[in-house]
């Protein structure tokens, strides 16, 4: 079976931050992008015009479309697997229009923004793959599960057991008194299927031991699935005693965690939405 033809990025092999740019880009996409200077690829590409190429990168599809300028760089990005910003070009007018202005604006700037880059990321960019980031997250998420889990398996019966301060029973019986068939969707928990003690005891050993095989375990996603959905149905039924932020902030890390190995550039990104957040509420 024929390999699809690949798109071609033409830019200015005499500019040392488009050359800079491309080695990276080329670590990104690996052959999925050809890269040619335009002093060579105007032997050869009779289409090609120097001074627009001496301006804005061009990238060239197979199909004959023609991006140039953020447009080319966005497409760049999308052929080496990450779409989201070319997404973005494509739905909003504005952006599209910041961007354009963006790339004008450093591009006529290159001498300095070469050395930005190189200030920031070095003499060579690597594309960071967080592999190890990754596991190391998901390992000590485990642990704090577990730890959280284990916490409240010694007060939980005290706390919202039948005859706890605040019974998780009675206030399952109030939602479903006035919401009805909607109490489920509301308050989603495990214990509008039993609440008794040996419930949320065993909820609670049980989140422990999905923790510490969601932090050593080789493949650690069903694991965290279960510790998300029990840790969710304490903090439903727990109110006063798990209405703090740091309740709020594991339930919100571990939920995105499930997706860390997706290997998807939007995980990513929504973590740092998350600690953005964190760190500013906080603030």
């Amino acid at each position: 079976m024929m390999n699809e033809p690949r798109p071609t990025l033409i830019y200015d092999g005499q500019c040392e931050m488009c050359a800079w740019w491309v080695r990276y880009w080329q670590r990104l996409s690996g052959d999925r992008v050809a890269y040619q200077a335009y002093q060579q690829a105007l032997a050869t590409l009779p289409n090609l015009r120097e001074d627009e190429c001496r301006k804005a990168v061009q990238l060239l599809h197979a199909d004959g479309r023609h991006l140039q300028a953020a447009a080319a760089c966005f497409g760049v990005l999308a052929s080496a697997g990450q779409p989201f910003w070319q997404r973005c070009y494509r739905i909003s007018a504005t952006f599209a229009a910041f961007s354009e202005f963006a790339y004008s604006f450093i591009a006529t700037r290159r001498e300095a923004f070469a050395v930005v880059s190189k200030t920031l990321w070095g003499s060579e960019r690597i594309p960071a793959t967080y592999h190890l980031a990754g596991r190391f997250f998901i390992t000590v998420i485990g642990l704090i599960y577990c730890a959280a889990f284990i916490s409240l398996a010694v007060q939980i019966e005290g706390l919202i057991g039948p005859r706890g301060i605040l019974p998780a029973s009675d206030f399952l019986e109030a939602v479903q008194a006035a919401l009805s068939q909607r109490a489920w969707w509301r308050v989603p928990t495990v214990f509008w299927l039993n609440s008794g003690s040996i419930a949320l005891l065993a909820a609670c050993l049980l989140g422990a031991l999905a923790g510490l095989f969601a932090a050593f375990a080789k493949r650690p996603t069903a694991a965290l699935v279960l510790c998300y959905l029990l840790y969710l149905s304490l903090f439903n039924v727990g109110r006063e005693f798990m209405s703090f932020q740091w309740d709020l902030l594991l339930l919100e890390a571990g939920f995105l965690s499930i997706f860390l190995n997706s290997g998807t550039q939007l995980v990513t990104t929504l973590f740092r939405l998350l600690l953005f957040r964190f760190m500013f509420l906080s603030g």
